[in-house]
């Protein structure tokens, strides 16, 4: 069987604490910044084989994963490897990206030897100012979410959640097929289907 590619987002339940502490909202609930996976916990878990954000309990969210798998599956999403799998490992779901889009959009602009994170600041691949050059619309920010969702606005966070993974899937997509816009240079951006990142001829897009 040919393999598909599926993209998985997560949102958090406690917020990331800001810069300046007197900007911190009563009543809210934080962890200790993006690093510290063991306290954030998962509010939303998408699929883009769903289309549609669920509240997962990690259960039910091992036993889909390991299904699409077992079908063959290819799974990941933005900048997954050092997020998404870190906060599921933390969750007691041991998982590692097929594929992390972030990582294949940083090869594609020649990147992929630089640290993202130490980059020129000037010169961002954030999945914002990604979706800004090609015409993609983000509905918020991932730290906004786990603030709507201890706020009560359980439906805002599954839909954040869900349209992040609309998006990341539609970035994939038009990599693979020389469409994406480099939001730096205004030029496109084409994944090479020989790297063998994965085998890309087995991936039906």
């Amino acid at each position: 069987m040919a393999n598909k590619f599926c993209v998985i987002d997560l949102e958090i339940r406690k917020a990331i604490p800001p810069k300046n502490d007197a900007d911190r909202i009563p009543g809210i609930q934080y962890c200790a910044g993006w690093h510290d996976f063991e306290n954030m916990g998962i509010s939303s878990i998408a699929l883009s084989t769903e289309l549609v954000a669920h509240d997962w309990d990690l259960h039910s969210c091992k036993d889909h994963i390991e299904g699409l798998k077992e079908d063959g599956w290819l799974i990941g999403g933005f900048n997954s490897r050092k997020f998404d799998d870190k906060l599921l490992k933390a969750n007691g779901l041991n998982f590692d990206s097929d594929f992390d889009i972030l990582e294949m959009v940083l090869m594609s602009a020649g990147m992929d030897d630089v640290n993202y994170w130490d980059m020129d600041p000037k010169r961002s691949y954030s999945l914002n100012n990604i979706c800004n050059a090609n015409g993609l619309v983000k509905t918020g920010r991932g730290d906004q979410a786990p603030i709507w969702w201890q706020q009560g606005e359980v439906h805002r966070t599954h839909n954040y959640c869900h349209n992040d993974v609309v998006i990341e899937s539609a970035v994939l997509d038009r990599l693979l097929h020389g469409g994406l816009i480099d939001p730096n240079t205004g030029e496109k951006l084409s994944f090479d289907r020989n790297s063998p990142y994965f085998d890309i001829s087995r991936l039906i897009i």
